[in-house]
């Protein structure tokens, strides 16, 4: 990703799911306090590893792959709000 001058980090969501499973189950309950959290930490690390990334891209983004269920758009429901589909 730095090496490239991107700002998006691609993390699989069966990577956090094998590695810690409350992780995974808190995406999928909060994504968007789970995201804000992620992309906070993936900036603060690449700020420690590469201190002049700043100058380069101001926030770090994950985003998540891999999810291993796909609703498909006709499925989608008032109770999908809020929630990784």
């Amino acid at each position: 990703m730095c090496a490239s001058n991107l700002s998006t980090l691609q993390v699989s969501y069966m990577h956090i799911m094998n590695a810690e499973p409350s992780l995974g189950l808190w995406l999928n309950d909060a994504p968007k306090d789970m995201l804000e959290v992620l992309n906070e930490a993936a900036t603060r690390h690449t700020l420690m590893l590469f201190p002049s990334y700043n100058a380069i891209k101001k926030e770090i983004h994950v985003r998540i792959s891999d999810l291993p269920i796909l609703d498909s758009l006709r499925d989608l429901r008032r109770e999908h709000l809020d929630h990784l589909v």
